[in-house]
């Protein structure tokens, strides 16, 4: 081991040793118990843009919906009319909304699975969460006894 890394690896050891001493147990599960609960914020905001997003092509499907009533219903009339040439061109319209509201049902599905892992995601970390809060403070109680008999 050359003279350089022996040199950074005893300056590490006594920065390490210093912050050791001036570390508050305490504090440090405190801000665990805050970054956990930040992610579970994230994680719930998340949330709220799956299920945004699936209500948007929830509203485009039923726009389809509608719209494809409308061309069945100009089918008829212009069949009625003598006009097949209309009927037929209403039709393939009608088959390709069809066809688009095919592919976002298969869309909203996939949003729909997205949004139950990231459901169930949410509850199994809350849980955890709430465990570790409970932990956390039993342990700064501890350390604060251990504190209290030290001096």
């Amino acid at each position: 081991m050359s003279f350089s890394n022996r040199f950074v690896n005893l300056i590490k050891q006594k920065v390490n040793k210093v912050l050791e001493k001036h570390e508050d147990p305490r504090e440090a599960l405190d801000y665990s118990a805050v970054k956990q609960t930040e992610l579970i914020q994230r994680l719930r905001r998340e949330i709220v843009e799956v299920v945004a997003s699936k209500k948007r092509l929830e509203m485009q499907k039923a726009r389809l919906l509608e719209n494809i009533n409308k061309l069945q219903e100009q089918a008829k009339s212009a069949v009625k009319a003598g006009r097949d040439d209309l009927a037929t061109l209403a039709l393939e319209r009608k088959n390709a909304n069809l066809a688009q509201v095919k592919e976002l049902d298969t869309h909203i599905m996939e949003i729909q699975n997205e949004q139950d892992k990231l459901e169930n995601a949410e509850k199994r970390l809350s849980i955890k969460v709430e465990e570790f809060k409970s932990k956390k403070e039993i342990i700064k109680g501890n350390v604060s006894v251990d504190n209290f008999l030290e001096n």
